[in-house]
């Protein structure tokens, strides 16, 4: 594919909006909208934990899009505030990174 300087700057920012979706999906909408979290340093495996919960789960796990607005599996790099108590399903993955 032959990008180009424009085309690059929108999908980043096409990226950084669904990001954003997510983290405000997470924030503020934990008891409307049933999910599992999976919250992780960035390159520790939350991918890889992603599909298999999502395969354990039989729920989707939709990455590079915008949340689904029903039950699914959420990935990010943030942890969920505190006033977030209502997310009774996290996943938190810590790695040794010594390896």
């Amino acid at each position: 594919m032959d990008y180009n300087k424009s085309n690059i700057a929108v999908i980043t920012l096409r990226n950084k909006v669904i990001a954003l979706s997510r983290f405000v999906l997470v924030r503020y909408f934990p008891n409307i909208i049933p999910f599992y979290m999976i919250t992780e340093f960035p390159k520790s495996g939350g991918t890889w934990l992603g599909q298999l919960l999502s395969s354990y789960f039989d729920i989707p796990f939709p990455r590079n899009t915008f949340p689904k607005f029903r039950k699914s599996i959420v990935h990010g790099h943030f942890l969920p505030a505190k006033s977030s108590g209502d997310i009774k399903k996290i996943f938190f993955l810590v790695r040794d990174g010594r390896d």
